[in-house]
């Protein structure tokens, strides 16, 4: 028997199934927790399973995707014992963030959000985050992505300088490929862009209309 098991055994469990659940996620031996930065995180796998060893099949973790984008991920989780909800956490995650979401952020976005939904009914192990969420901020994910102005400036500028709708759609699809990358790596700035683009659009119309209607001056002669 491992010294992990031997640990365990040791724990006269409560009649509680949370506590029960506490009491064994407590119970791990800090080698069988993940060090970062010298803080010891419980892998969500880990604690998941002991959830299930303490509640049995009166248990239920229910996950809710909330948004799910091109740019971002929200998931939300509820725990259930019986009929009523013990616990629930959320979890958001951008696609374009990090080595992890730029292929998995849905997953990534359901563990954290899991593990959050754990830690919330004191099923931690440590950290209130999960290792893989720590692990995942530390190394790969920045800030959530904000307009970039300046782009946004550059693109309105030249925008403006169209003076037909022809001139703007061959301005728009010059510049198509540029403009759709930032759909997957900026939404915020994408939909700026598009914004000034249909803005100029509807000008250019009603300049257009409103020459079309404009009376004919008069030759100064009766």
């Amino acid at each position: 028997m491992t010294k992990k098991n031997e640990k365990e055994e040791e724990v006269a469990l409560d009649k509680d199934p949370i506590k029960r659940g506490i009491q064994l996620v407590e119970a791990m031996p800090d080698e069988a927790k993940t060090n970062i930065k010298g803080k010891l995180y419980a892998q969500v796998a880990r604690r998941n399973e002991y959830f299930w060893k303490a509640v049995g099949i009166e248990g239920r973790i229910e996950n809710e995707i909330i948004e799910l984008t091109d740019e971002k991920v929200v998931v939300g989780t509820k725990i259930y014992i019986g009929d009523k909800c013990v616990g629930n956490d959320f979890a958001e995650e951008y696609r374009g963030q990090g080595m992890v979401n730029k292929t998995s952020a849905l997953e990534n976005c359901i563990t954290s959000s899991i593990g959050r939904a754990l830690s919330c009914i004191g099923l931690s192990g440590g950290e209130y985050a999960s290792s893989f969420e720590v692990d995942n901020a530390v190394n790969n994910k920045a800030e959530a992505p904000q307009e970039d102005v300046l782009l946004i400036e550059v693109f309105a500028t030249f925008v403006e300088q169209c003076k037909t709708e022809k001139a703007l759609m061959d301005w728009w699809k010059t510049n198509s490929k540029a403009i759709n990358e930032r759909k997957s790596t900026n939404r915020l700035t994408y939909d700026a862009i598009v914004s000034i683009f249909a803005k100029r659009k509807e000008e250019i119309k009603e300049e257009n209309s409103a020459s079309n209607h404009k009376p004919e001056g008069d030759s100064g002669n009766e």
